[in-house]
């Protein structure tokens, strides 16, 4: 499989902040996203790469690493499956 993993610390509609996810295979076009919810940059960065180093230790391997600073601090990290089962 040609897997793929997507982190975004970014401020949320609803919430303060999200630490948005999605994945997906680039093969058969299959993708998936969620948001979870957290209430400061901080706790957001801390549970992304809580995250990250979860998919690390599962095969992925980290791609690029993306920082924009404007009002609010955006953190993106994208990895993708290193393995093809």
């Amino acid at each position: 499989m040609n897997r793929w993993y997507h982190v975004a610390v970014q401020p949320g509609l609803f919430d303060p902040y999200v630490v948005a996810c999605a994945w997906g295979n680039r093969n058969t076009g299959y993708q998936r996203a969620r948001q979870i919810p957290v209430a400061t940059p901080e706790k957001g960065h801390f549970l992304a790469e809580k995250i990250i180093h979860r998919k690390l230790r599962r095969g992925y391997k980290l791609e690029e690493t993306h920082i924009h600073v404007t009002n609010r601090l955006v953190e993106t990290e994208t990895l993708s499956s290193v393995e093809d089962f």
